[in-house]
């Protein structure tokens, strides 16, 4: 496999399309893979993106999380295109600080540290968002979106749920049995990571732990129950104290990020940059990230505040949902109210304070309505045969593309070691929108995960 940035010039029509791609390699049908192909391709979870490149047109696709956060623009005038993982890669920190703002985005990336759908905080630089497809012709660029079809809503029995997922996994990890290469788990000691780890030593996979630790930003009861229950499978688990890490070159990377997202890069980065160098350039690391924001769309922490955020997306009383919000209201010195139509709730969800499905006053009409389009076309270009299904998909377009999932992807790729990220597949989000059943989400969240 070929590890080394794509760059290139095509003209198709009068256009001239620049690239700047991190990382691909040459997929046996003549696509071009962003990532690591060790899943079924196309957009199964392992391929993080894809790309196509003919004479008349050129398709790149992502994949259904939107880890691989790909921008373009067009510069029209000069009848230019702009594809690239990096907008440095084209412009400069002064050019893109001079560049006008997406108000409506620019207020929404102010509330959560990252954009929403196909859009960013400047207007004109666009982005792939989870599950499309940045189409180029001799028209000019333009965005199509896809998501999971025929989805067969089964519901019912927890062992079945957790069969279709364990199937899943095995098909995911079945790569791997006879990997020749060292595999590290970004081990927490979590259901999701635990999980991971369960699987993998069910199936003989060779591999070892790793906890990255912060003495600022770590817990030491954290660290003590990762290694409790490590040392329930049996797993070596090494602990990595990132604390003092520091890099310019990094920094400065991280820096240029934070332009368009914030989240925690210097633990991902720098505790990525520990694992290469203790266990080389050739390692597979498995990363849990986002069962939580699929399973039980985010608040899965046994404590009452987690209940409670879960009793806003998942309850039906609504006297109680109305004590709640007058609680977290009174917490936050906000005033909230309950959102009760579908489009409502819609809005709450896509535009969320710290995962409570309410409303908040304070937001201006026009950034409402906003969101409000943003919510339409949506509902406009989807079937969704349930609200459940629409409601998983204004997540991946909200806060899965936008969380730590790209960070995760972007460390993997600045220190070029592959990634496989389980829970980020098509076939496990397929299996969540079978089977899952919000009122055992509810009171057990992620019970699916849940084996002895």
């Amino acid at each position: 496999m070929n590890r080394k940035k794509f760059v290139q010039n095509i003209t198709i029509g009068e256009y001239v399309i620049h690239f700047a791609l991190s990382r691909w390699c040459h997929h046996e049908d003549s696509h071009d893979i962003f990532g690591n192909p060790l899943q079924d391709f196309p957009l199964q979870g392992g391929d993080v993106a894809y790309l196509e490149i003919s004479n008349s047109k050129i398709v790149l696709k992502n994949d259904i999380a939107g880890c691989f956060r790909v921008y373009w623009w067009e510069d029209q005038l000069h009848k230019e295109i702009f594809v690239t993982d990096n907008v440095f890669s084209f412009l400069s920190e002064e050019e893109l600080n001079s560049w006008q703002k997406n108000e409506y985005e620019d207020q929404y990336f102010s509330k959560h540290g990252y954009t929403s759908g196909d859009s960013t905080a400047y207007a004109g630089i666009h982005k792939i968002p989870p599950f499309g497809t940045l189409i180029i012709d001799d028209n000019g660029a333009r965005i199509t979106s896809e998501w999971i079809k025929n989805i067969d809503y089964r519901g019912g029995k927890i062992e079945t749920f957790r069969k279709v997922v364990a199937e899943s996994m095995e098909k995911i990890f079945s790569t791997l049995k006879d990997a020749d290469f060292p595999i590290v788990l970004c081990f927490s000691g979590g259901v999701d990571s635990y999980y991971l780890a369960k699987v993998m030593k069910s199936m003989g996979i060779p591999f070892e732990g790793v906890y990255f630790f912060h003495k600022i930003n770590s817990k030491k009861k954290d660290l003590r129950l990762a290694q409790k229950k490590a040392s329930e499978l049996g797993l070596r688990l090494r602990v990595v104290d990132i604390s003092s890490m520091y890099d310019e070159q990094i920094e400065n990377v991280i820096r240029q990020l934070c332009y368009f997202d914030r989240h925690g890069y210097r633990y991902h980065f720098y505790g990525v940059q520990a694992i290469r160098e203790i266990w080389g350039p050739n390692t597979l690391i498995v990363n849990g990230q986002n069962s939580d924001s699929i399973l039980s769309f985010g608040p899965s922490e046994r404590k009452f505040t987690s209940l409670w955020k879960r009793y806003l997306l998942y309850g039906h009383n609504l006297f109680i949902k109305k004590v709640l919000s007058s609680i977290i209201g009174t917490a936050f010195h906000k005033k909230f109210t309950l959102p009760i139509t579908k489009e409502e709730r819609g809005r709450a969800l896509y535009d969320n304070f710290k995962y409570c499905l309410l409303l908040d006053h304070d937001d201006p009409k026009e950034y409402t309505q906003y969101i409000d389009r943003k919510i339409a076309v949506i509902q406009e270009q989807f079937d969704f045969r349930k609200e459940s299904e629409f409601w998983l998909y204004l997540k991946f377009y909200t806060h899965i593309q936008g969380s730590d999932s790209q960070v995760v992807v972007s460390s993997a790729q600045y220190h070029n070691l592959r990634l496989l990220m389980p829970f980020v597949s098509k076939s496990f989000i397929q299996a969540v929108l079978c089977y899952k059943n919000d009122q055992l989400e509810l009171y057990h969240p992620k019970y699916v995960l849940q084996i002895e």
